[in-house]
């Protein structure tokens, strides 16, 4: 784990050999460079995702865990969540789409707020189906029900 670190990044990945090839390399120097731990959960990937990411079991920043069968997308959180030893986690997807960037901001408001949670999102982009925007308010009005704490 890295030195001091008080973040860390929980990577759901399934068939995702590709985007790593891509996107891995950002995400090391990201890690090196602002002491944060990745910990990427191989979801059951048929593909060869576990064999790229065990090229990079040497990393330092790096924790590895493989789901031998595809739990799906919050299960995989989930077992990223488990290994966490530090005391603020971020999740993001692994084809990339996230800004490394933004991490560094969601991370500085949970410090300023001492926010139990913070939802990024972005704002005017195109959200989908009709199914997946009722799909996000209820996730959405779920939370805000559930949280005795100010969503940022």
């Amino acid at each position: 784990m890295a030195q001091n670190s008080e973040l860390s990044i929980i990577i759901p990945a399934y068939n995702e050999e590709e985007n790593l090839k891509i996107f891995i390399p950002e995400l090391l120097d990201f890690a090196e460079k602002n002491n944060v731990q990745l910990i990427i959960v191989n979801d059951g990937s048929k593909d060869n995702t576990l064999a790229l990411l065990k090229a990079h079991i040497h990393i330092e920043n790096l924790t590895i865990v493989n789901n031998k069968v595809n739990r799906g997308y919050g299960g995989a959180i989930k077992e990223g969540i488990k290994v966490c030893r530090t005391e603020y986690a971020i999740t993001i997807d692994a084809d990339g789409q996230h800004y490394l960037d933004d991490v560094k901001k969601l991370y500085k408001i949970i410090r300023e707020k001492d926010a139990d949670m913070v939802v990024g999102s972005r704002k005017g982009a195109y959200s989908g189906s009709a199914f997946k925007k009722l799909g996000k308010w209820l996730i959405r009005s779920f939370a805000k029900l559930l949280m005795p704490v100010k969503i940022y």
